[in-house]
């Protein structure tokens, strides 16, 4: 990985196939998924607050609308967000540092597969990113692994199921919950929907696993 201006240029961060933002392209997913994205955003945040969570590790983060928005909701709450763009993680820094949160919210480079943390969180969210990735059981086991025992995964994405399944053009932009493969003796999984049907929830959360083997 290489590094420009104290920011890794994301190099070996892709598969080949998914979607990769640049500087102006950055920008313009910035601006509007801030405005067609805010109704989506506060079911998002309502769920996400539901469970009291203490460190939130967010994948694929884009500018940051969201820990931004979680943020102000829960003064306690401590947030990581990486992505695998320079230029949006550069978005991202610049959004937190006027809102005055850099000192809750760090934003990092790094991916599904390459989390460039230690430790592990009691909550970790994905928003609108899941369907892009192309080895999407690869980057499951990776972000697994930083999950605290009880903690929770929830995968926040357009239902295939409602309208948008519906709609050629962003078809490739839903998911199908049925294709996400967990070990049922570790972890659980729980599907949920937003008030209108638009978003899937999909919860996937670390049993509490006795020294025999037994759930908790």
């Amino acid at each position: 990985m290489r590094y420009v201006d104290g920011v890794a240029t994301g190099d070996g961060l892709y598969l080949r196939g998914e979607e990769k933002f640049g500087p102006l392209s950055s920008r313009i997913y910035g601006f509007f998924s801030s405005i067609r994205r805010w109704s989506f955003y506060s079911d998002i945040v309502n769920h996400i607050l539901s469970s009291n969570p203490r460190h939130i590790l967010d994948i694929g983060c884009g500018p940051a609308n969201l820990l931004i928005m979680l943020s102000k909701r829960s003064p306690d709450l401590r947030c990581v967000g990486i992505d695998p763009s320079p230029s949006m993680v550069k978005l991202a820094r610049k959004r937190v540092e006027r809102e005055r949160l850099s000192d809750r919210i760090g934003i990092m480079i790094g991916s599904s597969r390459n989390i460039p943390v230690s430790g592990k969180f009691d909550t970790i969210i994905t928003s609108f990113s899941f369907h892009h990735w192309q080895n999407k059981n690869e980057g499951l086991q990776e972000i697994l692994s930083h999950l605290e025992t009880g903690g929770k995964l929830t995968i926040y994405d357009l239902s295939a199921s409602g309208l948008y399944g519906k709609i050629p053009m962003i078809r490739n932009h839903v998911l199908d919950h049925s294709t996400i493969e967990i070990d049922p003796k570790v972890f659980s999984k729980k599907v949920e929907y937003s008030r209108n049907g638009a978003l899937v929830f999909v919860n996937i959360t670390r049993r509490d696993i006795s020294r025999n083997g037994d759930v908790k």
